[in-house]
């Protein structure tokens, strides 16, 4: 219910407040003009702007996931957000593309912008997959038992 006006004020309040802070924002669609409402309102602070694509968004859910599993990712508890996460899915639609997205009518805006925001965190591991020729590997010598 906020309008975008108000957003970008906060934010921009918030960018005076802290210094050093880093800023990417949707830049798909009616988030276009909301970034250039960013850049405007703080002309001296690197704003990103990300398009998502089915590409992006997963990269950007697979990079928070990721930082799940790993541990990586603090924070305090906050119920709206554990909501949005526990009702995100995958959902593979009738053109057989890949739909993240929160389930039935919910919302998944909390997951987004926590998955925007984890995109700028340092990760000290980006685990890369190189497909290459089949290993094998030699089975151990079973070891002899120890009887008395």
């Amino acid at each position: 219910g906020t309008s975008w006006t108000e957003a970008v004020s906060r934010i921009s309040s918030l960018l005076h407040k802290y210094e050093g802070a880093r800023v990417i924002c949707d830049a798909t669609g009616v988030g276009d003009p909301v970034l250039e409402l960013l850049r405007k309102s703080a002309p001296s602070r690197p704003i990103e702007g990300l398009v998502f694509t089915n590409q992006t968004k997963s990269e950007l859910i697979d990079g928070l996931a990721w930082m799940f599993e790993q541990a990586s990712l603090k924070m305090e508890p906050n119920p709206d957000l554990l909501r949005e996460l526990e009702h995100f899915e995958a959902e593979v639609t009738g053109a057989g593309n890949v739909r993240l997205a929160a389930s039935g009518s919910g919302h998944d805006d909390l997951v987004t912008a926590l998955a925007l925001a984890s995109r700028l965190l340092p990760r000290s591991y980006r685990p890369r997959i190189t497909l290459g020729p089949t290993r094998t590997f030699s089975s151990p010598e079973p070891k002899e038992e120890n009887r008395c």
